[in-house]
């Protein structure tokens, strides 16, 4: 009996301990199921989630390129979808590091988190910035990684579903070994204990029988998540198919190149860009495509880039189309680094040109406004609201004592100026920029050499594009030559006045009708009026009328001289006075011109009454002598005459006496005779020589003479004068 219930106790014991251990196996498999089951349910999660996030992030962006209102909610629900996912993704490597721990599903998972990372990251930049460009770029960077991500979980839902498998098996496998062993032992046992232990064993199978129902329901689930798994990976076919219709349709050039350099991968818009064809890009090296004159420059810049291990960069430079042009492109290259080695580039490529030609017209347009600024002789400047330069042309940083315009730029009126002139610049900067503006202001300006100029200022607000004052806009003529000749006029004005006051001679101005518009007041002397009775009337209607018709006959002559600025003789003519009647004057006029027009003409008229009256004096003295000259001329002409006929007889008588052979000694006496009496006669001639040259009648002759006959006879004529004065002649 003892025997019976010690191997009944065995049996019991043995029943309960298979139970037991059965129990232990199967709700170990159970639990095994139940973890992969819901790190499977928790994959497929995360792969929902991944499209939903992605299917908003493009409704987001939908509405933005619609003009539509990006309401709140979807940005909460994004942010609710983005943390979410960001929980389950750690969750499964929680989960997988607790329960399966399986290296290579941990691999896969921690390999994602990157992608995740990105793609949280973008989304998380749409929560705080949802403007069009922000979602742009963030879409451009999901699209990026989800695929990749996406792949990645599809083989990580394999994985869990081999892991599975496999645990499933082995504990099949186990069940089956331990069932045989349970046989084994309970047909061991139920030959020694059938009765007793049939119930028990009975009630074990109704339990083992429940457990493979509750296993085949876990199979059921599987093969449901298994499913799912399927309708993921078609979903994620489309999402594939989305994304590259949005690369093809994409408005920049992409392209992807190797590790060495070669194209990969491009985009229509890339053929259209450069004109080659998808056959001739595909395996190109990047270099191909650069223009000739920039591909050191580019060279060098992704070598900067690389050496530095920088992901991102951005550069513009030209590339050559397949025609020989070329064309300006901005490009965004992403380096993909494997162990400090880049296994991948991808790049964006958008066509500047429009850009690039904006930006050189701006150029040339600076350059010329440049130009022109610094070669225009007034001072043009620009200042902040700390009335600081921060525009100086040619002509203002030369004034200043600058080589250059950078060595006044960032420079107050307190460091250019005197302080006395500092504080008045400085008042007028205050006044503009409270709105006000400074025209046309003449001032003087003194540097802290001491030298003066003078200035026509102009200073007027700057605004900025909202219409707010940034600063000031200055422009200084230099006028002190103006100024100097202003004050020479003001001077030679006084000095003018002043003559003109204090001559006895009438000074005035004449409009080219004649009328006054100014007289000195010498006109009280002469003509008896005072000046302010003279202005504005006509100076003929002070002149005698035959003198006054003469004047109007002559003025379209003098009219002509004075536009050709030909000098004027004086003209002499008879006014009439207030008080003293008829007065001869003299008048001097000289032309006055305006911007090289006949403007009018300056008049000075003296009073010649007295010297008129000497002149007529003169002329009665002038008749009287040329009476008294023409009576001593008649004398003259009368007496020559009478004289010349005895004279001429003495000559004929001495001619006759001469043929009588007269003696030696009367010879010498008659030829004596004869000479003086010749001598005399061409004396007379010469009276009435004289005569003629009065009467304008002279004539010359060409005589030819004997000179020593001459001197022979002179010194006979004045040899008995000579011996009776005691002279030798």
């Amino acid at each position: 009996m003892k025997s019976l219930k010690l191997k009944y106790l065995i049996f019991i014991g043995s029943v309960v301990l298979t139970i037991f251990i059965s129990q232990l196996v199967i709700q170990y498999d159970l639990n095994e199921q139940n973890s992969d089951a819901r790190l499977i349910n928790l994959a497929g999660r995360q792969r929902m989630l991944s499209q939903r996030i992605s299917k908003l992030t493009l409704f987001l962006q939908y509405n933005n390129l619609n003009k539509r209102d990006s309401s709140f909610y979807r940005v909460d629900t994004l942010k609710k979808l983005v943390d979410v996912w960001e929980e389950v993704h750690f969750q499964l490597i929680k989960q997988n590091q607790l329960y399966s721990k399986s290296v290579e599903i941990d691999s896969l998972l921690r390999n994602n988190t990157e992608g995740l990372q990105q793609v949280v990251s973008s989304c998380r930049q749409i929560i705080r910035s949802p403007d069009s460009s922000t979602v742009k770029q963030a879409i451009a960077n999901i699209a990026k990684y989800e695929l990749p991500f996406l792949l990645r979980m599809e083989k990580t839902v394999q994985t869990y579903q081999k892991e599975a498998e496999r645990k499933l098996k082995f504990l099949k496998q186990l069940e089956l070994i331990l069932s045989v062993i349970a046989v084994i032992i309970l047909i061991s046992e139920f030959v020694f204990i059938v009765i007793p232990g049939s119930n028990q064993l009975n009630k074990a199978n109704q339990e083992l029988i429940q457990r493979n129902g509750e296993l085949v329901a876990s199979e059921e689930e599987i093969r449901s998540s298994l499913e799912q798994i399927r309708a993921l990976q078609l979903d994620l076919e489309v999402k594939q198919r989305q994304y590259e219709g949005l690369i093809d349709g994409a408005l920049d050039s992409i392209y992807e190149l190797d590790h060495r350099g070669n194209l990969s991968f491009i985009n229509p818009l890339m053929e259209k860009m450069t004109g080659f064809s998808k056959h001739e890009l595909l395996g190109k090296h990047y270099r191909g495509l650069i223009y000739q004159d920039d591909i050191e420059q580019v060279v060098a810049f992704y070598k900067g880039q690389l050496s530095n291990k920088k992901e991102d960069s951005y550069l513009e430079f030209r590339i050559q189309t397949k025609g020989g042009s070329f064309t300006w492109v901005g490009q965004n290259v992403r380096l993909f680094f494997n162990e400090r080695k880049v296994y991948k580039v991808s790049v964006v490529a958008r066509d500047i040109n429009q850009i690039k030609e904006s930006q050189l017209a701006l150029s040339r347009e600076r350059i010329l406004m440049r130009t022109i600024v610094d070669n225009i002789p007034a001072h043009i400047y620009a200042k902040n609201l700390r009335s600081e330069k921060i525009l100086a042309n040619r002509t203002e940083y030369l004034y200043l004592g600058g080589q250059v315009e950078s060595d006044v730029l960032g420079k107050s009126d307190w460091d250019l100026y005197p302080n006395e002139i500092a504080e008045i610049s400085i008042a007028e900067d205050r006044l503009i920029f409270d709105g006000e503006a400074i025209l046309n202001r003449e001032t003087l300006n003194r540097r802290k050499d001491g030298s003066q100029t003078w200035f026509l200022t102009s200073k007027l607000p700057l605004r900025n594009e909202h219409q707010q004052i940034v600063g000031l806009v200055g422009i200084s003529i230099d006028i002190s030559s103006q100024i100097k000749a202003k004050e020479e006029l003001e001077r030679s004005e006084k000095l003018y006045r002043l003559l003109a006051e204090n001559s006895q001679d009438v000074i005035s101005l004449h409009k080219l009708d004649g009328t006054f518009e100014y007289v000195s007041p010498s006109s009280i002397n002469l003509h008896g009026y005072y000046p302010n009775e003279l202005v504005g009337r006509n100076g003929l209607e002070f002149v005698l009328v035959d003198d006054s018709q003469r004047i109007l006959a002559t003025a379209p002559w003098l009219l002509e001289r004075m536009k050709n600025n030909e000098p004027l003789e004086p003209s002499q003519f008879r006014i009439v006075t207030k008080n003293r009647g008829i007065v001869w004057v003299e008048n001097l006029i000289k032309p006055l011109f305006d911007r090289g027009e006949l403007s009018g003409f300056q008049s000075t008229v003296r009073d010649i009454s007295t010297r008129k009256a000497y002149e007529v004096a003169l002329e009665k003295a002038k008749l009287a002598a040329e009476h008294a000259t023409l009576a001593k001329s008649q004398f003259l002409s009368m007496m020559s005459h009478e004289i010349r006929t005895p004279m001429n007889g003495i000559i004929g008588i001495t001619n006759i006496l001469l043929t009588e052979n007269p003696r030696v000694d009367q010879l010498d006496n008659l030829k004596l005779l004869k000479f003086s009496c010749n001598n005399l006669l061409s004396i007379i001639n010469d009276i009435l020589d004289y005569s003629k040259v009065e009467a304008g009648k002279i004539e010359l002759e060409n005589i030819s003479f004997n000179l020593n006959d001459i001197l022979y006879h002179y010194k006979k004529l004045h040899e008995q004068s000579a011996k009776q004065k005691g002279m030798l002649f």
